[in-house]
């Protein structure tokens, strides 16, 4: 009962995305609009993100609730005991390599699941090896997936991100989460991961609260800064 009052008053993670950032200019810079084959693509990602511990690899398996299904990014997944970060590409993403403006879709969601996967990162170093096991083993994207603590912070700032990304204000955000029966079809378009949760939860269930308390201090921030 204490870890999961813990949990509950965890304050939300800020990764600091500066060296990701610089990784995906370089990219840009090498290798977009140089026509490499896949697996040659895929190979100089991990390369050039090798030093923050993180690889890609190939998977043709989409979840429902990824930032962009557009964006060719499949998951992300982290080693409990590494920490080393997976990003799962679609096979086809190096289409978006053709050009600066479809590279630009690949990054913003590039970004944001990286930033999943670090917030991920964080909360692991904040625990011991026996209770990363015992918290960090998901294998279906159910409820009970969507309603872990950890989770729940590390989508709140996806969703954030979502919104975003689409030129929606932190001040429209706060709207829409307010009033969710409004902007149903909205919602659908700027935040998959958003409409999953209001699908699956009541709008006072706990995990609706976490979400909208961790959405709250993430947009504060923002517009702090």
């Amino acid at each position: 009962m204490r870890f999961f009052r813990y949990l509950l008053n965890e304050k939300a993670i800020f990764p600091n995305l500066s060296e990701v950032k610089q990784r995906i200019v370089k990219i840009k810079n090498e290798l977009v609009g140089k026509k490499l084959p896949y697996k040659r693509l895929y190979l100089k990602l991990s390369e050039i993100f090798y030093d923050l511990n993180i690889v890609f690899d190939i998977s043709d398996k989409i979840s429902d609730i990824r930032v962009n299904r557009n964006a060719k990014i499949s998951s992300g997944k982290i080693d409990s005991m590494t920490l080393k970060i997976t990003i799962y590409l679609n096979p086809d993403f190096y289409l978006l390599f053709e050009s600066f403006e479809t590279f630009q879709i690949f990054a913003n969601s590039l970004l944001a699941v990286i930033n999943h996967e670090l917030i991920h990162r964080e909360q692991m170093l904040r625990r011991n090896v026996g209770e990363r096991k015992k918290i960090f083993t998901h294998k279906e994207k159910n409820e009970k997936y969507l309603s872990d603590k950890n989770e729940i912070m590390a989508f709140s700032q996806t969703i954030v991100w979502d919104f975003l990304l689409h030129g929606i204000e932190p001040n429209e955000i706060l709207d829409i989460i307010n009033h969710p029966e409004y902007y149903k079809d909205d919602i659908l378009i700027y935040s998959s991961i958003l409409y999953s949760y209001l699908d699956k939860f009541e709008k006072n269930s706990p995990t609706i609260k976490l979400l909208y308390r961790y959405m709250y201090e993430i947009i504060e921030k923002i517009k702090g800064n």
